[in-house]
């Protein structure tokens, strides 16, 4: 609807220019006018291009009437459409406007929009050289209007693209100009050293030892202070190792440096060029990996089409299903079915299983064609998968996180993966997708090795490892286990799984403009040479979280960009030893691509770096953004994965003892393989046992699923945790029902029927009471016996067994009972000795005798949980088996033998027990009292410090989940909370009562619905751009005045510099205050989570002032 008004709009605009009016004159005003309001529309309906040119059209409308300040404005209005498709038509407008702006002489404003342009270059062209140039030249116009400090900010770009560049010279003379100038400014005078320290930086990577050396001198004296730096002590002795040709002791240098003060890329690619003058070593800190790589003359595009669909994370498995999954599956299958070339790879199965189980069997009725309509779901799915085109990535049922999931529920999930693909579509995977997982365990290519993987694509690491990954050009490479001497080939991604750039992102993008994106791939194939080894396959990630929903639009633009780089039109693109070719590619035919290479080559094939132990803890940026939030957020969702877990395992050993039970009681104890199989069992137990094993793959599934690196870890919504927990629930009450019933085969085999009561119970001797973070997953540590079985006048010989199916050696386990009465004694089967008890009452808050109420049990069910608890310890369990005991009726009644009371801690000394062996027992753990948050680990002769930090968690910074941050980021928001509305009650004050902070801040008054410009107050060279602030103005007043006005912004942009260098003073001043305020005070507000308390007193303030 917009987007057919626009063009309508559009169309009259044409007709309107080209019209003339009285005397042959033109109506250009109008047409522009016509011009914007298709602008709009355009922008309504997403139609980018088309709105940037409606923009261009209406500015040169405007020039044909000389109004260059709307025409200005319009040039910068097609920039921001076209930014979004077409980065070089945004280039070329923001030019135009800032020549008109150069010729009013506002520099201050052309320099803003030449920062743009340059920032255009650097983040969507990839233009390093042009994006320089263009922070030069803003850089110039900010100085010629004394804006020194943004000057700087682009001086300080230029000083870093020229660095990356080789242009030494060039980038030493700005960091030292830029420190020079910022010696007397007590705001900035604290950057000093990274200047100092990028400049000499610079000077080794330019191999002017000599000039270092000078320099280095020349700036301890500019600025005694930065003797005392590490910065400066690094730079000593990098220039002491350079004199003396010592690259071991370099790299030691480096790393301890890099340990306390984590060195970005920037600065890690200069390093790496130092040493490359010392060495060629390939086995030190700093690899020299990427000089054995040549430069590949053709280069091979993979077009990998996928869809990332986390399986909860804002919303619900179920809610991702039904608003995005379910298309893009309908309609990725459908357009692969059109088109034999296109492909699709998809990682996850529960998506697949779900959308199967409900339209599977159903007719597509999409294809044209009325018997391709008639085509199942299923029947398509099917298709394109034996022809190639969809490919299942991975064999895991989700996609976990690899530290906080262990070993045996990862193999689970990789068993439950692996059989659904079998079973389903006779299938396997030889590669693994880890495109999104928080970092990445050293157990992983164990893990996939045994499971016959022996490919894998990496996502995430953490920033150090990827930066020196990256500096030698090993984003390729075998990646070591430190166990069982596993290794795996191993891709990383040197960018985000989603798409080289948004241009590409089909779900958000209408506009299609082949020749722009190949070119944009162009830039990205160059950008991926480097980081790879010289094979030239580049892979292309071609999506990203939930997308292909709009499938069509997505492969008929892919298509089209596809057929263009075949059309030899493009010189750089086609199918010549010395060109770029683009095909779509599955990622095992892009790793098939990569292996045929190294086939070829298997010198270069040795020659790929080994990486050993974990890519972790991750972190995307490099500050301090490690995401350790996982590991404690949620943490009773992490205790009940694990419970489900540990029932699961119990469970599988369980069902698997008791048909070995029944094979051998049914054979005469003989035990023979062959009479397992199914079909040597009888009817009755083998229906009995399928359907056990059908219910564990269920409990297996709910399980996996939770395994997912967006739910064990935490980092869901409140009502995707609910689910996840549901789901839990549902695994343990189905691995608990597993287990009874096995275990309950187990026993009554050679028992006559119905001589044994099951009392519908699993407890587990882990288990604690009174959990919390929900009202659902309540966890009850002990066995209930009701009162029916066991009172004070009777007990029942009741049998308690003590599983240990899940261990291979002998266990002990404390078992915790509540009962009704205490007039009972534990019989040991083994022995027919009674064993030990601790009686206690259950105690309420205040340690009184807890009356009998209702509570609730593992099962959620109401039950009358007794006032008694008794714990004993089964002891020496055998490893696969159980033990029982008897739980009989006494006629002494026992007391409670063990006090309750609370107990004082006290900051002492502690010693820590490794082991019998009396070699590992000399060792102590103390407080450094001097050094408050310091614990100090004593060992044989060494001391070991050991750092805690207090964090305020509050939702002024980004911790949370996944992050810490420190506090000085809190602090920050405080103060721009503060002085934003201490700002905005002066405002509104003045708006309110037509004081005379409008009028001296900006010249002008308003009066009712007239506005008045106070010429008094105006000098001759400003002007007002020709607009209406209101719907109705007094222009007999008003017109006489607006030609004056040209810089009506200028005093805008004074009160923001002003506010800025008062927000460094002020921040300061505020870190002072907050330091002094007591911690529970602060802690107390933030936790409040509510920024009224901080915004109203200061907003009434401000209003007051």
């Amino acid at each position: 609807m917009a987007e057919a008004e626009a063009k309508d709009l559009f169309q009259k605009a044409n007709k309107k220019a080209e019209q003339k009016g009285w005397f042959g004159s033109r109506k250009y005003d109008e047409a522009a006018e016509l011009y914007e309001r298709a602008a709009n529309q355009f922008k309504i309906a997403k139609a980018w291009a088309d709105a940037g040119d409606s923009f261009m059209k209406a500015a040169e409308m405007y020039t044909k009437e000389n109004e260059i300040d709307d025409s200005s404005q319009a040039y910068i209005s097609a920039s921001k459409c076209y930014k979004k498709t077409k980065p070089e038509s945004a280039v070329a407008a923001l030019e135009k406007a800032v020549a008109i702006l150069i010729q009013k002489g506002r520099f201050h404003a052309a320099a803003g929009h030449q920062k743009d342009i340059a920032n255009t270059y650097e983040t969507e062209l990839l233009d390093f050289e042009k994006a320089m140039a263009s922070y030069e030249i803003a850089a110039e116009w900010y100085s010629s209007e004394d804006s020194n400090a943004l000057a700087n900010s682009c001086l300080l770009k230029v000083a870093t693209f020229a660095a990356q560049l080789g242009y030494f010279d060039k980038a030493i003379q700005i960091f030292e100009n830029v420190a020079s100038g910022s010696i007397d400014n007590q705001l900035t005078k604290w950057s000093i050293k990274d200047y100092f320290f990028k400049a000499g930086l610079c000077y080794f990577a330019a191999n002017d030892q000599i000039g270092a050396s000078k320099a280095l001198e020349r700036y301890q004296e500019m600025d005694p202070s930065f003797s005392n730096t590490r910065e400066c002590k690094l730079l000593i002795n990098i220039s002491n190792d350079v004199a003396e040709q010592d690259s071991d002791s370099f790299t030691n240098h480096v790393a301890e440096f890099d340990q306390l003060t984590q060195l970005d890329s920037w600065k890690t690619s200069l390093l790496l060029k130092t040493k490359k003058l010392l060495t060629d070593s390939e086995n030190d800190l700093f690899s020299d990996q990427k000089k054995i790589w040549k430069t590949p003359k053709k280069l091979v595009l993979h077009i990998l089409p996928h869809t990332h669909n986390d399986l909860g994370w804002n919303l619900t498995f179920e809610e991702y299903y039904q608003q995005y999954v379910r298309d893009a599956m309908r309609n990725s299958v459908i357009e692969l079915y059109k088109n034999p070339k296109r492909r699709m790879t998809w990682g996850d199965s529960p998506y697949i299983e779900m959308w199967l189980s409900f339209e599977g069997h159903l007719p597509n009725n999409i294809l044209s064609d009325p018997k391709l309509a008639k085509i199942t779901w299923l029947q398509l799915l099917t298709s394109v998968i034996n022809n190639g085109q969809f490919e299942f990535a991975g064999l895991e049922y989700s996609s976990p996180d690899e530290f906080l999931s262990t070993l045996y529920s990862q193999f689970t999930n990789m068993d439950v993966g692996r059989r659904y693909l079998s079973s389903s579509f006779n299938l396997t995977s030889r590669v693994g997708w880890h495109i999104d997982n928080f970092g990445h365990s050293q157990t992983t290519p164990l893990l996939l090795q045994a499971n016959g993987i022996n490919k894998l694509l990496l996502g995430r690491m953490s920033f150090r490892k990827e930066q020196i990954l990256k500096a030698s050009g090993g984003y390729q490479f075998n990646w070591n286990s430190l166990f069982n001497s596993s290794s795996i080939f191993s891709h990383y991604l040197s960018i985000h799984y989603g798409y080289p750039a948004r241009s590409f992102d089909f779900d958000r993008q209408l506009a299609c403009n082949p020749k722009h994106l190949i070119k944009l791939l162009n830039n990205f194939a160059i950008s991926q040479v480097p980081l790879y080894p010289s094979h030239g396959q580049i892979l292309v990630m071609m999506g990203d979280d939930f997308r292909f929903v709009y499938a069509k639009r997505a492969y008929d633009c892919l298509d089209s960009i596809i057929d263009l780089s075949n059309s030899n039109t493009i010189p750089a693109f086609g199918s010549g030893d010395s060109q770029i070719s683009i095909r779509y590619s599955t990622v095992s035919e892009y790793m098939a691509s990569v292996t045929e290479y190294f086939e070829k080559n298997p010198d270069l094939r040795s020659k790929l770096p080994d990486v050993n132990g974990d890519l972790g803890q991750y972190n995307d940026i490099p500050l301090e953004n490690y995401w350790t939030g996982i590991y404690s957020t949620r943490p009773f969702l992490k205790f009940y994965i694990r419970k489900a877990e540990r029932l699961l395992r119990q469970s599988e050993a369980s069902l698997a003892f008791s048909k070995l039970s029944y094979i051998l009681s049914s054979h005469k104890n003989s035990l023979n393989m062959d009479l397992i199989h199914p079909n040597n069992q009888s009817i009755s137990h083998s229906h009995i046992f399928q359907t056990l094993e059908d219910r564990l793959e269920s409990s297996r599934k709910q399980l996996s699923i939770t395994l997912h690196h967006d739910a064990i870890t935490g980092t869901c919504t409140p009502g995707t945790y609910q689910d996840y927990i549901s789901r839990l629930e549902d695994s343990i009450n189905t691995s608990t029902s597993v287990l009874i019933n096995s275990t309950n085969l187990i026993i009554t085999k050679d028992l006559p029927e119905n001589s044994v009561s099951f009392i519908q119970q699993v407890h587990e001797a882990d288990s604690f009471d009174d959990e919390i973070e929900g009202k659902k997953g309540e966890s009850n540590g002990s066995f209930y016996i009701d009162s029916s079985l066991c009172n004070d006048s009777d007990c029942k010989m009741i049998s308690l067994m003590a599983l240990n199916y899940a261990d291979i050696s002998k266990a002990s386990k404390l078992i915790s009972l509540k009962l009704h009465t205490n007039k009972i004694e534990v019989i040991d089967s083994t022995t027919n000795k009674s064993v030990p008890l601790q009686v206690e009452y259950l105690l309420d808050e205040l340690y009184h005798p807890k009356p009998i109420q209702n509570l609730k049990n593992d099962f959620n069910k109401p039950q009358n949980n007794g006032i008694y608890n008794f714990l004993f310890v089964a002891e020496n369990i055998p490893p696969l088996s159980y033990k029982k005991y008897y739980l009989k009726h006494s006629t002494t009644a026992k007391t409670q033998n063990v006090e309750i009371k609370p107990v004082d801690i006290y900051n002492s000394e502690a010693n820590l027990y490794l082991s019998s062996n009396s070699s590992f027992n000399n060792i102590s753990i103390s407080i450094d009292h001097f050094n408050l948050g310091q614990i100090i680990l004593n060992t044989f002769d060494h001391k070991v410090a050991y750092e805690q930090r207090y964090y305020l968690v509050s939702k002024f910074r980004g911790s949370g989940a996944y992050l810490f941050h420190s506090n000085i980021q809190m602090y920050i928001m405080i103060f721009f909370y503060i002085i934003t509305s201490l700002v905005s009650g002066m405002i509104l004050h003045s708006y309110t009562s037509n004081t005379s902070f409008f009028k001296y801040a900006f010249g002008y008054y308003i009066n009712q619905n007239s506005m008045y410009v106070d010429s008094s107050l105006m000098s001759p060279n400003v002007h007002l751009q020709k607009h209406s602030i209101y719907t109705q103005y007094d222009k007999k007043n008003l017109n006489s005045r607006l030609s004056k006005l040209s810089h009506f912004i200028k005093p805008i942009f004074w009160l923001t510099f002003v506010l800025l260098i008062g927000g460094l003073l002020g921040i300061v001043i505020c870190l002072v205050i907050l330091q002094l305020i007591p911690d529970d005070l602060i802690s107390s507000w933030s936790n409040n989570q509510s920024i009224a308390s901080l915004i109203i007193p200061f907003l009434a303030f401000g209003y007051y002032i």
